[in-house]
């Protein structure tokens, strides 16, 4: 197995490797006095994701916001544990 192959059994286990992500924020997407920021969370760049190549798609079939769009939680690397904020609208 290569070094950055991922198996079902990793996936289940809980025993994936650490992916990390970085984010660069727009001054001008900040408003301190309603605190609020824009920011995307998702784009259709090609990632590698542990051997395989991922692409998201962002056509009307192909993304369900219902959730998020409900005051969904807006978390620190994934962890349930750790909840920054709340999304109050998404859109594509």
């Amino acid at each position: 197995m290569k070094v950055n192959q991922i198996t079902r059994d990793m996936l289940v286990g809980g025993k994936c490797p650490i992916a990390y992500r970085f984010a660069e924020v727009e001054q001008d997407s900040i408003n301190v006095e309603e605190r609020t920021v824009t920011i995307s969370f998702s784009s259709e760049y090609e990632v590698e994701r542990w051997g395989w190549f991922e692409t998201l798609g962002h056509e009307v079939d192909e993304v369900d916001l219902s959730r998020i769009e409900q005051n969904g939680p807006f978390l620190c690397d994934h962890n349930w544990q750790d909840q920054r904020g709340v999304i109050t609208k998404a859109w594509v």
